[in-house]
């Protein structure tokens, strides 16, 4: 039970009729009569508070939210009384939900009901949670409201934010996927099989024109092929404690799933198979399946997946995945490597790519890039960017012996991740090294 800010109106005029009978301007009588009126009001709308029937509220929002993108939730409140009330909502809410503007008031006419919204913006993926409804119901006029706990229990999932794989869909029905970084490759060699006689194209090559039929149909038709199909895509995703760090928002984890996201995407479309195996402190994998709607079988088996404390280990889970491999796959390892996971990291590539291609998907850290394209101003500077210098010297030493290996390798900022690796993939399978 709590007193309105219309009760506290009252008490201030009731402390004043005091303040006046004090100094004999008003009739103590006064004062009494009022505070007795006071009291017997009051007593009278705390009964009736406790009298008036609990109102019913649902709740309605997406169970499956993307992290990082704002969503509304609605409640709808309904007045089971005859009477008019007055109703402060409060929704319990996970806070990774973010919710923003979540206190609502309304008042609704007696047998009535209403909707509100406000909105949320989820900061981390996984199994969130909405809990209870706190409101605090009162009248118009009402010298106290009264607080109700009503409880909603509501799970949703927030997944990765596949807004990479709308715009590449989007794109890619346009015919014009460049716009992501994602550059059309050159078909060359053999392994393409003949897919389909279209018509001609801006940017179709010459050698691709069909002049029979361009003859027969009066316009110029172009031969479309497309590349080896059945092959396999496996992800090995690191989920070590280098995975945990951050770029702006989102981290190095997060941008990871995007590009592997984005990359099964592709690789579906293109008649692959893909799977993925989590790795570093988490045992979790799919094994390779095929057709467009596995996407929705990757994105259920990795929305809840988190970087964990453990250290990288790339030898035992290549010798993991050996145990179970079955057919040969072209496996992205995708994680943060340090100069110092230089050996290990051969080591595991050996023992791989004997039966298998093997992609290295590194994300470097952005703020590297930062603190080379800042100005010096200061001693501080001079030093923090005198630092990252080294720091790169000895980096780029070390992956240059990976390079040397011949092994695929890809070492760029996370923003940058989802369209390298997916124009990696297409060099690959352009050039039947697959």
């Amino acid at each position: 039970m709590r007193p309105t800010n219309f009760l506290l109106y009252i008490l201030l005029v009731w402390v004043g009729i005091a303040f006046a009978s004090s100094h004999e301007l008003v009739s103590t009588d006064v004062w009494q009569f009022f505070g007795i009126c006071l009291i017997f009001l009051s007593s009278l709308n705390i009964i009736f508070l406790y009298l008036i029937k609990k109102p019913q509220i649902s709740r309605k929002v997406n169970t499956t939210l993307p992290v990082g993108v704002k969503s509304m939730v609605y409640m709808t409140v309904s007045n089971m009384s005859k009477r008019t009330i007055k109703v402060k909502l409060t929704d319990h809410v996970s806070q990774q939900l973010n919710p923003q503007n979540d206190v609502i008031i309304e008042t609704i006419k007696g047998m009535h009901g209403c909707t509100a919204n406000y909105s949320i913006e989820p900061i981390s993926r996984g199994n969130l949670q909405f809990y209870r409804v706190e409101i605090l119901l009162s009248t118009p006029f009402s010298l106290f409201s009264i607080k109700r706990m009503i409880d909603l229990p509501l799970a949703v999932r927030v997944y990765p934010n596949f807004s990479e794989i709308t715009k590449y869909t989007i794109l890619a029905t346009d015919n014009n996927i460049s716009q992501m970084g994602i550059k059309k490759r050159q078909r060359r060699g053999e392994g393409m099989e003949f897919h389909q006689l279209r018509e001609y194209r801006q940017g179709d090559s010459l050698r691709q024109l069909d002049w029979k039929a361009t003859s027969r149909h009066k316009k110029l038709i172009s031969k479309e092929y497309q590349d080896e199909r059945d092959q396999q895509v496996v992800f090995l995703i690191d989920c070590s404690q280098r995975m945990r760090s951050k770029d702006g928002e989102m981290s190095h984890f997060d941008h990871a799933l995007n590009s592997i996201l984005l990359l099964s995407y592709v690789a579906l479309k293109q008649g692959d198979a893909v799977g993925f195996h989590a790795i570093n402190g988490i045992d979790r994998s799919l094994s390779p399946r095929k057709s467009i709607t596995s996407v929705k079988s990757i994105l259920n088996s990795v929305y809840d997946l988190e970087p964990t404390l453990s250290p990288p280990d790339f030898i035992t889970a290549a010798t993991n995945y050996l145990k179970t491999a079955e057919k040969r796959s072209l496996i992205v390892i995708v994680t943060n490597a340090c100069s110092e996971d230089t050996q290990e990291l051969i080591t595991a590539i050996n023992m791989l790519r004997k039966n298998n291609l093997v992609l290295i998907a590194n994300l470097k850290e952005e703020c590297l890039e930062i603190t080379f394209e800042s100005d010096i101003n200061s001693f501080d500077q001079a030093l923090i960017y005198a630092s990252a210098h080294e720091y790169m010297y000895y980096r780029n030493k070390e992956f240059s012996s990976i390079r040397a290996t011949g092994i695929q390798f890809i070492d760029v900022i996370p923003q940058k991740m989802p369209a390298a690796i997916v124009n990696r993939y297409l060099d690959i399978k352009a050039s039947s090294q697959l």
